[in-house]
C-alpha cells in the first residue's frame, strides 16, 4: 500500500496533523475492505439458506402432485 518514505514525505511537507490523517484514512480504507469481505459471505449464506429451502419446497410440490 503507502511506504514509511510516503507518510514521510506528506509529514515533510504538510506536516504531523496530515500526516495522522493519512494514516487514520489508510485504517478505515482497511476497515471497509474486511467489513465488505464479510458481507459478501454473508451474503453468500444467505444465498445458499434461500436455495436449499427452494430445493426442499420443489421436492415438496414434487411428492403432492
Amino acid at each position: 500500500m503507502f511506504t514509511v518514505e510516503f507518510f514521510a514525505k506528506v509529514i515533510e511537507q504538510q506536516g504531523i496533523v496530515a500526516g495522522l490523517l493519512m494514516i487514520m484514512i489508510c485504517q478505515q480504507w482497511g476497515m471497509q475492505n474486511k467489513l465488505l469481505a464479510k458481507i459478501c459471505k454473508l451474503q453468500d449464506f444467505i444465498m445458499a439458506c434461500l436455495k436449499d429451502e427452494l430445493d426442499e419446497d420443489r421436492k415438496q410440490d414434487r411428492v403432492k402432485t
